[in-house]
This record gives C-alpha cells, sequence and structure tokens, in this order.
C-alpha cells in the first residue's frame, strides 16, 4: 500500500467539507481528526457521525477510544447509520402510519394476487412467488413515480410489474416503509430546527444506499454544518459507486479523484479452513509466529 493520500475539497451546495483518503486506518484518523476540528475546542459539542452500519460505528468507537489516533477519547458523539438518523428526523411526520412490517406486506402481496395475479396465475400460491414480489415492492418503493412510469413503458411484463406493484400498495395505505421515512425527514419545513442538536455531522465513508436515503442525506447536510470523509479503494468500479450515492446526495465528488492512482490492497495468500472457529485459530496463528 503507498502512502496515505488524502485532499480537502470545499462543496458549496451542501456546506460539507470533503476529505478523501484511504480505508483503513487513514480513514479512521480523518475521522478522529474531523471530530477534533467539529467540536472547536469544545469538548462536550454535540457531533454525529453518519456510519454504514452499526458494526462500523462499533468498530469506529473502539479505535477512538483506543488513543492509537492521537485522541484521548471522545465526548457526546454519536454514532447513527442513514436510515436511523432519518427514523429520528422523522418524528411527527407520519402520525396515523404504521411501520410496514414483513409478515403485513406478505399479507398484502397475497391479496393483490388473489384480485388479480397478472402474469403469477400459474404460481401465485408459491412462497417463492410472495418472496419475490416483496423484494420487488422494496425495490420499486424507492424509484420515483416518474421512474416507475418509465419502467412501465418497456414491455407488457414490465407494465404488470407495475400495476401489480400499485395494487399492493393500494392495500398499504396505513403504513409507512423505509423510503417513506428518508422522505418525510428530508421533506420537512423545519429541517434546519430539528437537526440542531444533532450538532455539527460527519458522513463517514459514503457507500451505496437507496435513492430516497441518499437524497435525505442531501438535506440534512445542506441543513447543518457537516464533513464528509469518503474513502478510496483503487478500484474504478467501487469507488463509482461510492461518487454515484455522493452525486445523488448533492455532494460533488470531482471526477480527478477517481483517476487518482491508488494501490489497491492485495492478498499474498489463501488459506482454507473448515469453519469460523478454525478461521479464527489460523489467523491467531498467523499473528503470533
Amino acid at each position: 500500500m503507498g502512502a496515505t493520500v488524502t485532499w480537502v475539497v470545499y462543496v458549496v451546495a451542501v456546506r460539507a467539507k470533503v476529505v478523501v483518503t484511504e480505508y483503513g486506518r487513514a480513514a479512521s484518523a480523518s475521522l478522529a481528526r474531523a471530530i477534533v476540528d467539529a467540536k472547536v475546542g469544545a469538548a462536550l459539542a454535540p457531533v454525529t457521525v453518519v456510519v454504514p452500519s452499526n458494526f462500523a460505528g462499533l468498530a469506529a468507537r473502539r479505535m477512538l477510544g483506543s488513543g492509537d489516533l492521537g485522541v484521548a477519547g471522545v465526548a457526546n458523539v454519536n454514532f447513527v447509520t442513514p436510515f436511523r438518523l432519518a427514523e429520528l428526523l422523522a418524528v411527527g411526520e407520519l402520525r396515523g402510519r404504521k411501520p410496514l412490517t414483513k409478515p403485513v406486506l406478505g399479507a398484502a402481496v397475497r391479496r393483490a394476487l388473489a384480485d388479480d395475479p397478472w402474469h403469477f396465475r400459474n404460481v401465485r400460491d408459491h412462497r417463492s412467488t410472495e418472496q419475490a414480489l416483496s423484494v420487488a415492492v422494496g425495490e420499486l418503493s424507492n424509484v420515483s413515480a416518474a421512474g416507475r412510469e418509465a419502467i412501465r413503458s418497456h414491455g407488457d411484463h414490465a407494465a404488470a410489474i407495475i400495476e401489480l406493484f400499485d395494487a399492493i400498495k393500494s392495500h398499504l395505505q396505513g403504513f409507512h416503509d423505509e423510503a417513506d421515512v428518508a422522505r418525510a425527514a428530508a421533506h420537512r419545513n423545519d429541517l434546519s430546527q430539528v437537526i440542531l442538536p444533532f450538532g455539527h455531522l460527519i458522513w463517514h465513508l459514503p457507500g451505496p444506499v437507496s435513492t430516497p436515503l441518499a437524497s435525505f442525506l442531501g438535506a440534512a447536510l445542506g441543513a447543518a454544518p457537516a464533513t464528509v470523509i469518503v474513502a478510496l479503494s483503487g478500484t474504478a468500479a467501487a469507488d463509482g459507486e461510492v461518487a454515484r450515492t455522493m452525486g445523488i446526495a448533492g455532494v460533488d465528488f470531482p471526477q480527478a479523484h477517481l483517476d487518482d492512482e491508488t494501490e489497491p490492497p492485495r492478498a499474498d495468500h489463501i488459506i482454507s479452513v473448515t469453519d469460523a472457529d478454525e478461521e479464527v485459530r489460523a489467523l491467531l496463528l498467523q499473528i503470533i509466529t
């Protein structure tokens, strides 16, 4: 791995400072510096770090608390996933609607198939049909109305899927899904006020998320002082997906960064084991020998 490369770009559109670095310890060090800078000398100033997953948040907390990054620990720093932040900011915006659960979605799918199975007549009672359509509903919920109309125009089968989606959604009027939560949070008229208690926002290691969540993150970053820490892998396909997500959020990730030559990490050998326990033993053996 070559030397750590870090650039800083100021993005006016969402008032966010973008730090481009590498994965691993370099990204953790960038996060530590960003938290210190965000607090501006006030140790108890609130900071909210948006992480790709709860596991990533746990790893970041442990790294920050280890003292290996040049900080003696942090206080009043909250770690949340993009959807959890949307949930917190959407409170009160979806009154009268309940969270959509898998059993409720499955019941809506079965009811729609019973009313009109379309192309699924011969398999409408098969469990896999219900599961596949439930996944399709989740994916299509992240697509705008205009996008669904564009899909509808791609032949009879595509039109049937959209018609079935509309039928399923008609049975879910009293429920909201993740896309609804993200849109409700993003479209709050008082977003700049309700986001104040979260303090400085740090979007740590952006990765592919749904379009509604990416749009919500853009709205949140535009409503509060913010920093984005994005890591390069050195692989165009992976880095391109990160850039696309940031683009949906309205954060400008200059194309020049994608063209920079960053050597991706490569394995020098492979260890094959039989199970997870043996994997841990083999790893420990490699560390101590």
